[in-house]
């Protein structure tokens, strides 16, 4: 697996974010086998290690693995966290994490991080996400990382999960009001 970007090395107050590679395939195999995590991804079905392993090829160049700093579990695995291009100058950010780091700030934590990389070191003009309207876990992430409501998607699926036909929503944030927020 080769990668086109070399990301830095990020730390925050809990976790050390590293470019993801393939050394991480067991981690994110076993984090996309809850059905919890990917329930707003496929309806909860677990997703086989070869497409893991081609989610890894497809991702390595903007994403990250966190790991904790703590001493106690130091080097465990606390997720995935990426930021996307979708234009010059604009990132998606993305976020996963198993169900049992859920609620403990990780996922805010970590895209924090990302997106002031994003800002300062990419120089990108905008951040945004999207989850489904029912996410309200995704979408509380997204508030406490600073990312504001854009607006409703209505997207088609080929095979509509439960709570699709809610549709999505959108958040972001400018460069420039990220630098207000500081």
């Amino acid at each position: 697996m080769t990668t086109t970007e070399n990301l830095p090395t990020l730390t925050t107050e809990r976790m050390t974010l590293t470019q993801l590679c393939e050394h991480d395939l067991g981690d994110i195999v076993a984090m996309n086998a809850q059905p919890a995590v990917t329930r707003y991804l496929n309806g909860g079905k677990p997703i086989a290690a070869d497409a893991s392993e081609e989610w890894i090829a497809a991702n390595v160049a903007w994403g990250w693995t966190g790991h904790l700093r703590t001493p106690d579990e130091h080097g465990s695995f606390v997720g995935f966290f990426a930021t996307r291009p979708t234009s010059p100058n604009e990132r998606e950010l993305g976020y996963r994490l198993p169900a049992h780091r859920w609620g403990s700030g990780f996922a805010s934590e970590g895209s924090k991080a990302i997106v002031e990389h994003a800002f300062v070191s990419m120089h990108c003009e905008r951040v945004w996400a999207q989850t489904m309207t029912v996410n309200r876990g995704s979408r509380r992430v997204m508030e406490k990382t600073g990312l504001e409501f854009v607006g409703m998607l209505d997207l088609v699926f080929d095979e509509p999960i439960e709570g699709s036909e809610f549709g999505d929503v959108e958040y972001g944030i400018t460069r420039d009001q990220w630098r207000l927020r500081l």
